[in-house]
């Protein structure tokens, strides 16, 4: 979780995006976020927009990197792990 995190945060500031927690979704492994709410993630506003017009942006197999281009005019999903330092190191 906290890849996908850094990745989104990451993605934020490269393409000025308004990053927003989910906390309507988690994976099988996770707990619910609430769980996390006096973690880091309190200082991540929480989405409170529709996602059903979002634009899915999903890791490709594996653990390797694959730049993600700006989507102008989208509000953007990731989904999946994003387990490579260079989608947030910079």
């Amino acid at each position: 979780m906290l890849f996908m995190t850094a990745a989104a945060y990451s993605l934020s500031r490269d393409f000025n995006y308004k990053l927003m927690f989910d906390e309507n979704h988690y994976g099988i492994r996770h707990n619910h976020p609430s769980f996390y709410k006096d973690t880091v993630f309190r200082n991540i506003p929480k989405l409170d927009l529709d996602i059903s017009n979002f634009v899915n942006v999903g890791q490709p197999p594996g653990f390797h990197y694959t730049s993600i281009e700006s989507l102008p005019n989208a509000n953007v999903r990731l989904c999946g792990y994003f387990q490579s330092e260079k989608y947030f190191k910079k």
